[in-house]
């Protein structure tokens, strides 16, 4: 018998390719028709768009001032990470332009904008699913091995999604609201636990065949996964310092963004009521998944073979 850990809310029966499920349509059209799809290897939408959009192909985000987010990954050399806002009569769009190889290089030093950037809900766009398959794993695993301490611990999906989006609430506070928007909030929540479950399974599984991982046969109804192969590691600075880079990186890559240096005033609004989130949730304790969802992760006994 051994200890296996996991996670209540984020339990489910997976379905191979359920992204599939959600309805693109308006996202596809929408990206197409503002920045169209040359030299793009991935295209992912993020967030509000993602846990917002009906069935109705209409985009209705949970929030008054929620944008729409949109990754391009590049296959060009040299590009930065850089933003851009488009603006539409109903939101703001934006897009983040990251080029493959500075993606691998920013997993690989640790960077915690691509990171953190690579680590959320998504859903891809188009047929872009391997480079986003391998640049989400990598983030995955980097998320794993500044989260998980312990030797020889066995996971499941469901803790590992835990773990993604603790990660998440600890470097960029006001992110607690986008969490439980996502997997409570949202009237397609049951459905974008099973996404992104899917997404973190096959991550795992990906993870697996690069030898980072191995799985482990036992009696029990999720996947479980050693995680004894990862090199577990502390951040080397304190969590104040990584959390002002982060968000002194991202305001600074806003600022030289192409078209001008000034924030709507749509933005700057947006950007006091995440600063009222991060003040509501601190008070109110909910930096964690375990606070934010009223659940603690469990540690079970498994008969492993």
């Amino acid at each position: 018998m051994e200890d296996v850990l996991t996670y209540p809310p984020f339990q489910v029966d997976r379905k191979e390719s359920c992204y599939r499920e959600v309805p693109v349509d308006a996202l596809e059209r929408l990206y197409l028709k503002e920045f169209g799809r040359a030299e793009n290897e991935s295209v992912l939408s993020c967030g509000s768009a993602a846990y917002g959009i009906s069935n109705d192909d209409q985009v209705n985000p949970l929030r008054r001032f929620s944008d729409i987010d949109f990754i391009a990954i590049s296959g060009k050399q040299g590009r930065k990470p850089h933003y851009q806002v488009k603006k539409r009569p109903r939101w703001d769009i934006d897009v983040l332009r990251m080029e493959y190889d500075s993606c691998l290089r920013g997993l690989q030093d640790g960077a915690l904008l691509v990171m953190l950037t690579l680590a959320r809900f998504a859903v891809p766009l188009f047929d872009s699913e391997k480079s986003y398959l391998e640049l989400t794993s990598r983030a995955l695993a980097r998320i794993l091995e500044i989260s998980l301490l312990a030797e020889g611990v066995l996971i499941t999906p469901s803790y590992a999604m835990m773990q993604i989006n603790d990660t998440r609430m600890r470097f960029k506070p006001h992110r607690w609201w986008s969490v439980y928007g996502e997997f409570a909030l949202s009237p397609n929540a049951r459905r974008n636990i099973e996404v992104y479950y899917d997404r973190v399974s096959s991550a795992l599984e990906w993870l697996c065949e690069q030898g980072c991982l191995a799985r482990v046969e036992a009696d029990y109804p999720e996947p479980v996964y050693d995680t004894s192969r990862l090199a577990r590691e502390r951040r080397k600075t304190p969590w104040l310092v990584d959390v002002a880079a982060l968000h002194c990186e991202q305001v600074l890559a806003f600022l030289i963004r192409g078209r001008g240096n000034i924030p709507s005033v749509k933005k700057m609004i947006h950007v006091a009521y995440d600063g009222c989130n991060v003040v509501g949730g601190v008070l109110q304790g909910k930096s964690r998944c375990d606070a934010l969802f009223g659940v603690a992760p469990q540690t079970v006994r498994v008969c492993v073979a």
